[in-house]
């Protein structure tokens, strides 16, 4: 009797063990960057692109103009994907300029001037 329990809690051990492996992990949600692209410098409205791309996860300014960051993760056995995406707009909420994948503090471009 005593094996039988042994044995059905390292089965159970592995199970869930296996499920945290086999199953992937995400965070936020993929923005379709061929749908960024179709944004017009300018003339795009935060809400647009927000139509676009789905809703920011974060919301802050830098260097003077608002912005609006989409985060995505995946982590699934050796496969890791990731994919950031920051936009800038300006005063009247036009986007100026933004940037995928960005490493650190990202360089605004105002597209408009």
């Amino acid at each position: 009797m005593k094996l039988v329990r042994l044995l059905s809690v390292v089965f159970l051990g592995l199970s869930l063990t296996a499920c945290g492996i086999l199953v992937p992990s995400t965070r936020g949600d993929k923005v379709d960057i061929t749908a960024l692209e179709t944004a017009k410098f300018c003339e795009t409205t935060k809400s647009e692109l927000i139509g676009l791309i789905g809703e920011p996860r974060q919301i802050g300014s830098q260097s003077g103009y608002r912005t609006a960051s989409w985060f995505y993760s995946l982590l699934w056995l050796s496969k890791s994907e990731v994919q950031n995406v920051v936009a800038f707009f300006d005063d009247d909420n036009k986007l100026v300029d933004y940037a995928v994948n960005p490493i650190g503090l990202v360089q605004v471009n105002n597209r408009c001037k």
